[in-house]
């Protein structure tokens, strides 16, 4: 059984990784032109990784890194997870994923003008 002092070591570790993941993001943005589709490829599987765990922990950083190596890692992890989810995460998910979706969009309009 995990102590609360496990659970907040286990968020603040979650943070340091999802703003690694936005550092990645930030990165492949400033490179945008210089790396071709394997690097993008490549940067998109570690920021799914990075964000998704982030996020929600082993579950979705899986997901997220599926979603762009093609790789069936989810199903590995999900028989060594429970699978109780939590709403407040997936609306966590929502929320980030909106934020970025605006960050995207604002790096598009400086990028043009």
């Amino acid at each position: 059984m995990s102590t609360r002092g496990d659970k907040i070591a286990t968020w603040i570790f979650r943070g340091i990784i999802f703003c690694l993941g936005i550092l990645l993001l930030a990165a492949a943005v400033k490179m945008w032109d210089k790396i071709g589709v394997r690097g993008w490829i490549l940067f998109c599987m570690l920021i799914g990784l990075f964000m998704g765990y982030g996020i929600g922990g082993d579950i979705w950083g899986a997901r997220l890194f599926d979603l762009f190596s093609g790789r069936n890692s989810q199903r590995q992890v999900e028989q060594n997870c429970d699978r109780a989810s939590n709403v407040l995460r997936l609306f966590l998910l929502v929320i980030l994923l909106a934020l970025f979706s605006l960050f995207i969009f604002s790096l598009y309009l400086r990028h043009r003008t």
